[in-house]
């Protein structure tokens, strides 16, 4: 899985990449490519990042029970 996700990243940096060059040859004007395109780095720190916001794990929980509800065993 986390190489799949790798591999996606991979791909957009390479667009990111290929639309500054693309940018920087039509305009010459100077972007900043880490906040003006895709951040591959940011990307992939919040992927290894452990920790979930408790509002995500109460909104999950309660979609959960909510589907469990009606089951019956």
């Amino acid at each position: 899985m986390e190489g799949a996700q790798d591999a996606r990243i991979d791909h957009y940096q390479t667009l990111a990449d290929a639309a500054m060059f693309n940018r920087v040859a039509t305009n010459k004007q100077r972007i900043n490519p880490k906040s003006d395109l895709f951040d591959a780095d940011k990307v992939r720190k919040s992927m290894n990042q452990k920790e979930v916001d408790p509002e995500v794990k109460k909104r999950k929980h309660a979609k959960a029970m909510a589907a469990l509800k009606d089951w019956k065993p």
